[in-house]
């Protein structure tokens, strides 16, 4: 498979597009701490395009998640779609579900902006710049709001 980098133009169709041709896949949300520490969880719901002012991924984590404090403080998030049909996609998406220890242990892996982790399993990655800094909601869900930087796709 190939994939290619789109640089976020401002508009939001491509993105639109690219975020319907996930639909079948599990996002999980990838950042790196201040201290170089790596953390990734599944996300509570599918992420959503927001189009008011720029466009922007809004997601939502469990409230117990363990690297909660890093995503509230964290530059960059990478959103990484994963295709749970087979079963290494679906042994990726259990890594990132609950608190296990090293869950970036036996995946491949590269660097993204602000250092978040790209995964190379993802049929689409959205890497975004993390604003605000995440609010809880009444079902003690954290709620977060991503502008799109760039993202691409596999295909």
């Amino acid at each position: 498979m190939t994939s290619r980098w789109v640089a976020h133009d401002g508009g939001t169709a491509g993105l639109a597009l690219a975020l319907r041709r996930t639909g079948e896949c599990v996002a999980i949300v990838t950042a790196q701490g201040a201290d170089g520490s790596l953390v990734g969880a599944r996300c509570a719901q599918p992420p959503a395009l927001s189009e008011t002012g720029a466009p922007a991924l809004g997601w939502t984590l469990p409230g117990g998640e363990p690297g909660l404090q890093v995503f509230t403080h964290a530059t960059h998030v990478a959103l990484n779609f994963i295709l749970e049909q087979d079963e290494v996609g679906a042994d990726v998406a259990r890594r990132f579900t609950g608190p296990r220890t090293d869950k970036f242990a036996p995946l491949a892996f590269e660097f993204g902006l602000g250092g978040a982790p790209l995964l190379e399993r993802a049929v689409a990655t959205f890497e975004c710049e993390n604003r605000p800094h995440g609010t809880a909601d009444a079902e003690g869900r954290w709620l977060f709001t991503g502008l799109v930087r760039r993202y691409r796709q596999t295909g």
